[in-house]
């Protein structure tokens, strides 16, 4: 069989680009047809993005757009942005992964623009016996029952690592891919959990800082370098600003 390379890719996006420019200009102005514009993004599953998402289709309408969003890992999301099957991606940069994000940023040729810097924080149950704690520290866990989602692969391994060097255990309970589900487990007292600290919204729950350990994340929207970004990604983006305001 045959394989693209990955100069390969990135030039059958652009070329398809332009067939769905031409296509987009001949049926409006030689065929007259009404044709509709399309946006795609990619994120992992952000309760914020979806928001944002269903927002920008209200705004925008489905009789202008075809819209279309795909839930996937960190790297996918990257490939879709650089192969132009999304308009825009949704991910986070913290210490573990920054490093080579950054670099395959640049080696595609992608751009960035921070939509929040938070904090990880562990969440419980506000029966929880450390839920009265201003700040946990991260010994405090050991030993703890504990529910993880959310998180890719490269992220949980960083997770495990940090817990590592201070040579914590933890009890993993559960593994789910719904945060939702996750939440549920938490406020039902079973287990506790890692999440950003601009879900502490939640009734039942209490969210706590770790001393002295660096769980930052900086959530980014990702797009191609040189294409024109378009109002529907620049609204997009204010969008998902706008939601996660309201979750902190």
């Amino acid at each position: 069989g045959i394989l693209l390379t990955p100069d390969g890719e990135e030039f059958i996006g652009y070329a398809k680009q332009v067939v769905e420019q031409y296509q987009l200009i001949e049926s409006k102005y030689v065929q007259k047809e009404k044709v509709k514009k399309k946006f795609s993004v990619s994120m992992q599953h952000y309760t914020f993005a979806v928001n944002a998402f269903v927002e920008m289709v209200k705004q925008f309408g489905m009789d202008e757009y075809e819209f279309a969003v795909h839930e996937t890992k960190t790297y996918e999301v990257i490939e879709d942005v650089r192969t132009f099957r999304s308009e825009i991606g949704i991910l986070y940069l913290n210490e573990f992964n920054r490093k080579v994000l950054t670099k395959l940023f640049a080696e595609y040729n992608l751009e960035f623009h921070e939509i929040l810097r938070c904090g990880v924080y562990v969440y419980m149950w506000k029966g929880h016996p450390l839920a009265n704690k201003k700040e946990i520290d991260i010994k405090d866990i050991n030993g703890e029952k504990f529910v993880l989602g959310e998180f890719d692969d490269e992220d949980r391994k960083a997770l495990l690592s940090i817990l590592r060097d201070h040579e914590v255990i933890i009890d993993l309970k559960f593994m789910c891919l719904s945060n939702d589900m996750v939440l549920n487990i938490v406020k039902s007292g079973q287990a506790i959990s890692f999440f950003p600290k601009f879900l502490s919204h939640f009734e039942d729950l209490v969210s706590i800082p770790i001393k002295n350990v660096n769980l930052q994340r900086s959530y980014k929207a990702i797009v191609k370098k040189d294409r024109q970004i378009s109002q529907v990604v620049e609204d997009f983006i204010d969008f998902t600003k706008e939601k996660l305001n309201e979750e902190i």
